[in-house]
């Protein structure tokens, strides 16, 4: 990911290698795991975070590898000895205005928007100096899932969860959703039309 704009080659084996891996977690969760594991979105999360700093630091390591005269201009010093070490003159001091400038101009325009949205960001929220994400909370005058549920679906999902927490040790519903399934016996649908029925057990 660094030195994928020098070194092109490595996207390639970037992308083989994410394709496998791909291909085989979907092989193992679906032929080889018993169990689901028990992820959220913290992990999605994270991994996106991290992918933001490291798109930066792919600008800069490109503009500093695109930015060596040694590769596009065939130029190299000469050696003043047989042992002596080859440089470059490529140098951070001397920061070159060359093709690379536009990548390291992107780079310095990240940074800036990532450092602020990392560090600065609840306050720039304050100041309402951004776009944030909102918690709207909406209440369509819903019933519960229980009382909404229709009393074959009811049965069905009890009887479905029970059978996967037997034999495969998960279960697709919560205890107390199953409980309010199982002694529920009114069910109120969102057209507020009332049936009764027995107990599922």
């Amino acid at each position: 990911m660094l030195y994928g704009a020098g070194i092109p080659i490595l996207l390639l084996i970037a992308a083989v290698s994410f394709g496998i891996l791909y291909s085989m977690e979907r092989l193992l969760v679906a032929y080889f795991y018993q169990q689901p594991p028990a992820f959220d979105d913290k992990l999605t999360k994270n991994a996106v975070s991290i992918l933001k700093w490291a798109s930066i630091m792919y600008l800069f390591f490109g503009y500093w590898m695109l930015s060596n005269y040694g590769i596009f201009e065939n130029e190299a010093l000469p050696l003043k000895f047989t042992n002596s070490r080859p440089t470059t003159d490529h140098k951070v001091s001397e920061m070159p205005l060359n093709q690379a400038l536009p990548m390291f101009l992107m780079a310095c325009v990240l940074f800036v928007i990532a450092f602020m949205q990392t560090f600065i960001g609840k306050a720039l929220k304050y100041w309402h100096f951004t776009f944030g994400a909102r918690k709207i909370s909406v209440d369509e005058n819903l019933p519960k899932f229980w009382k909404a549920i229709k009393f074959t679906d009811a049965e069905w999902l009890i009887e479905e969860n029970n059978y996967l927490n037997g034999n495969y040790h998960f279960q697709i519903v919560d205890n107390k959703v199953v409980q309010e399934l199982d002694n529920c016996s009114i069910v109120k649908r969102c057209s507020g039309n009332e049936r009764t029925f027995p107990s599922a057990h």
